[in-house]
């Protein structure tokens, strides 16, 4: 009897932690920039997109070329209560924020994300804020006519 309940118990352990890490939160998808504030230095996002994919806990973000695309941030992010999330850099184009941990506020309203926070640079903190796009991929596919 023992051995069954906790056997049961371990399965539903399992369950559970598997459920738990693999639930989506409301920053997981797809964003493209939409404008800046960098330090007063304001702007719309312009040609080349810039466009930041979350998934399973884990962030990308890259620029968009014509010819192809650069990762600039790599990385795993954490929602945490009062719309605060924070992304922990592992490979970054700008080297000051790789290894570090930074607590970004956050607001979603409809399709947009507004945040706020700031980031080393090899010129000090940056303090910025973002508009982002949430957006669906298309897929385009292409029928070769004979």
């Amino acid at each position: 009897m023992k051995l069954a309940l906790s056997l049961g118990t371990t399965v539903i352990l399992l369950i559970v932690t598997v459920i738990a890490k693999y639930q989506q939160t409301e920053l997981d998808g797809n964003w493209t920039l939409k404008d800046f504030n960098y330090d007063g230095n304001k702007g719309t996002s312009q040609k080349p997109d810039v466009v930041k994919i979350f998934e399973d806990g884990k962030f990308n973000t890259y620029v968009l070329y014509d010819n192809g695309a650069s990762k600039t941030t790599e990385g795993t992010f954490k929602v945490l209560p009062d719309n605060i999330y924070t992304e922990t850099i592992v490979k970054a184009v700008n080297a000051p924020m790789i290894g570090k941990t930074y607590r970004i506020k956050y607001q979603i309203v409809d399709s947009l994300m507004l945040i706020s926070s700031s980031y080393d640079s090899p010129a000090g903190k940056v303090n910025y804020s973002e508009t982002w796009v949430r957006f669906s991929p298309k897929i385009f596919a292409s029928a070769k006519a004979d």
